[in-house]
This record gives C-alpha cells, structure tokens and sequence, in this order.
C-alpha cells in the first residue's frame, strides 16, 4: 500500500530582532511527524 509524505519548510521570523533565524523542516509520513531545525545567526 502507497502512503503519503509531505516535506514542509518554515522560517520562525518572531526572534529576527535577536539575530537568530530559526529554519524548521517538518516531514509527515502516514500520519507520523518528525521535526528539524537550525538556527541562523545574521549580523546587521
């Protein structure tokens, strides 16, 4: 039987003024969640 993914990318914009740019990567499978993320550090 065929399931279902999908691949989901966000970018947490809340804390920019701290200077840090959290990119989350969320991969959903038959229902199953699993979570990856990054912080980005920019200097301005």
């Amino acid at each position: 039987m065929a399931g279902q993914a999908s691949i989901k990318f966000y970018l947490f914009e809340s804390s920019k003024s701290s200077g840090v740019l959290p990119i989350y990567m969320r991969i959903t499978y038959n229902r199953k969640k699993a979570e990856l993320h990054t912080i980005i550090e920019f200097k301005t």
